[in-house]
């Protein structure tokens, strides 16, 4: 007869005593949009689709990954305008 295992029972979480503090609304931002620049050429939007393509190759089968492209990202409020 094979010998089972118990699992130990996982802890219980405690409840909160307070409601969590709210938010702050962020404040009304204008974000840059552009430099005047042309984002791309034809060139780079094949780049951009042939480097998502080889990365959806090379993880095949895996969903812990996200793969895009052409995308701006603000790291702080104090590079907004």
């Amino acid at each position: 007869m094979p010998k089972t295992i118990a699992k130990p029972a996982k802890p219980k979480r405690k409840q909160r005593k307070t409601p969590p503090a709210p938010i702050p609304p962020l404040p009304r931002l204008k974000l840059l949009e552009g430099d005047g620049e042309p984002l791309e050429s034809d060139w780079h939007v094949v780049q951009i689709h042939l480097l998502d393509e080889l990365v959806r190759q090379l993880f095949e089968g895996r969903t812990d990954f996200f793969c895009g492209g052409n995308m701006f990202i603000y790291y702080s409020f104090g590079t907004t305008y």
